[in-house]
């Protein structure tokens, strides 16, 4: 896109854009166009009805639905947040002066989410969280907190998250449900009580859900249950059950699933489900939603911000027209082939015929020993495609590596004997994948959205298995070498160590620390004889050889291997 230049983008296309921005740039460009259609939307109803608050492209907009006199056609949507941010999920306070919402504002300071607070009046934004992870903000009934998810602070379960409240002025944030459980959603119900959705995963049966408030004495009162989960709930105006997201089947990543939304009974039939409608099943975080009295729902969908009947499931799409501002950063796309030798190379591997594989330029190379460097793949004049994340097999005869063109990210396994190439997973995000120790398949992250999870999969892309949430962390999975262990780095604690937990153990499972640092640990790896640690800092690789009990390393226990290298 042309700086200054005013065109409809497709929202799919708009959402690579988010990809583009720079936090932290001080020469970001700002570039302005005209759409009608959204993004993966999170919306919020205004108390009187007057107006939704909507996402796109990571910020927030407010669309009139009260129509304006004298200005026909479509709702011109304003943009209520600038600046080279991510805003999301948005909430309104009960007076309607006031939102709520979750940003990356505060990622340099090592929040990567937090609760914001923007008054609408002024659009002046004040920070309320001050902790690494905090999501799904809610108004208290009374408007004076707002309830939200947070990361636990003692090791937990991956995906594992804790009821807390923060006063909507500004001050110390408290917990309101310590112990860890898989909550996916967070609301006030009919009666002005804040509830939750938690999803329950059991080995050999499907997932099922539970919807919880508080009681008199706080112990969690559980309103119904129903199968399948429960992401983004809203209280129904009758008080007598809610509106949900519901998805069922198998994980997003590499499973069958769909997605409809759904009302559950709090009454007198508690779990009673009334499927009202199908939605676009799609990956990572669903966006929330929103209920307007007395009989419809609006949320974000395939695109477009749609009005959807309670009774009959009828669809409705707004048209909406939107001028957005975005600050971005200028992709950087390679010219050609490199002339001269490359003066950086990073993720150097040696492989058993005495071989260098090295990444430079943004592709794989492989050098004999004594030859010269060549790419690993062959690509057509013209082609951008990156290559990254190389990881050796054990034996070193077979490749695995990230290869991203366009908006298409591929995990490949080259078999450097023969040449042949092989597409272990493809539709998603793949970082830091790893092998098990006979070469039969690959551990790596797969993520979307906000969402990342730690995949098992042969080489071929067959028999995948989930093993969790990776979490917002470098988490770096690998295995030990019979197989029996799963070693992960988190931040969990507000400090990065390293973790480890049975492949078979039943879900739910904590983990086991491995590391108890005060200094940041990333890309924690186990040798192959199980005999050492390393990890990074920064730049700096430390190591650490490992006891034969599970009493967790300390500072003692590790030495700075080298300063340069990490």
């Amino acid at each position: 896109m042309i700086a200054g230049s005013r065109t409809r983008c497709a929202g799919v296309a708009v959402a690579m854009l988010l990809f583009l921005i720079a936090p932290t740039a001080a020469d970001a460009r700002t570039v302005t166009y005209d759409t009608s259609e959204v993004t993966e939307a999170a919306v919020a109803l205004a108390p009187d009805g007057s107006a939704l608050v909507f996402t796109m492209v990571g910020h927030l907009f407010r669309l009139p639905l009260v129509p304006i006199e004298g200005k026909p056609g479509p709702a011109i949507a304003e943009q209520l947040t600038f600046g080279p941010y991510y805003d999301g999920d948005p909430a309104f306070s009960p007076d309607g002066a006031k939102l709520a919402f979750v940003s990356d504002r505060a990622a340099e300071a090592g929040d990567e989410l937090g609760i914001f607070v923007l008054e609408l009046a002024t659009k002046k934004v004040t920070q309320l969280t001050h902790e690494p992870f905090a999501i799904r903000p809610t108004f208290t009934a009374a408007g004076d907190a707002i309830a939200y998810l947070s990361v636990p602070p003692k090791p937990a379960y991956p995906g594992s998250l804790i009821v807390r409240r923060v006063p909507a002025s500004g001050g110390e944030a408290t917990t309101l449900r310590a112990a860890p459980d898989q909550y996916r959603s967070i609301f006030r119900n009919g009666d002005g009580r804040i509830a939750w959705s938690i999803a329950a995963f059991k080995p050999g049966s499907d997932t099922s859900s539970r919807i919880e408030t508080p009681g008199d004495d706080g112990t969690p009162v559980v309103l119904a249950t129903c199968d399948g989960v429960l992401e983004r709930v809203e209280a129904a105006p009758g008080g007598d059950g809610v509106f949900a997201r519901r998805t069922i089947g198998r994980s997003a990543f590499g499973g069958v699933q769909t997605e409809d939304l759904v009302f559950v009974a709090t009454g007198t039939t508690p779990g009673t489900v009334r499927s009202i409608a199908p939605l676009d099943s799609k990956q990572g975080p669903r966006p929330r939603i929103a209920v307007a009295s007395p009989s419809a729902v609006f949320l974000g969908d395939a695109g477009r911000l749609v009005k959807i009947d309670t009774e009959s499931g009828a669809r409705a799409e707004l048209t909406i027209s939107a001028h957005v501002e975005l600050s971005i950063d200028d992709p950087v796309r390679p010219s050609g082939p490199p002339a001269a030798a490359p003066r950086v190379i990073v993720n150097p591997l040696l492989a058993s015929d005495g071989s260098l594989i090295f990444e430079a330029y943004g592709h794989l190379f492989l050098q004999p020993a004594g030859g010269t460097a060549r790419r690993i793949e062959d690509r057509t004049a013209g082609s951008h495609a990156f290559e990254s994340g190389a990881a050796l097999s054990r034996d070193g005869t077979k490749l695995a590596f990230t290869r991203s063109e366009g908006m298409t990210m591929d995990l490949k396994v080259l078999d450097l004997r023969t040449g042949d190439m092989t597409t272990t997973a493809t539709g998603a995000g793949y970082s830091e994948p790893a092998w098990s120790a006979d070469g039969s398949r690959l551990v790596f992250v797969e993520s979307a959205g906000f969402a990342a999870s730690i995949v098992s999969a042969a080489t071929n892309g067959t028999s995948r298995t989930e093993l969790g949430e990776a979490g917002f962390w470098s988490a770096r999975p690998n295995l030990s070498a019979d197989g029996r262990w799963l070693f992960t780095t988190a931040n969990v604690t507000g400090v990065g160590n390293v973790y480890k937990r049975e492949v078979a153990g039943a879900p739910g499972t904590a983990p086991v620390a491995v590391t108890s640092l005060t200094r940041h640990a990333s890309d924690g790896i186990v040798s192959p004889d199980g005999k050492w640690l390393a990890l990074r800092r920064n730049k700096e690789i430390w190591i650490a050889p490992l006891g034969g009990t599970d009493k967790a390393l300390g500072d003692s226990d590790v030495r700075r291997f080298a300063e340069e290298g990490g």
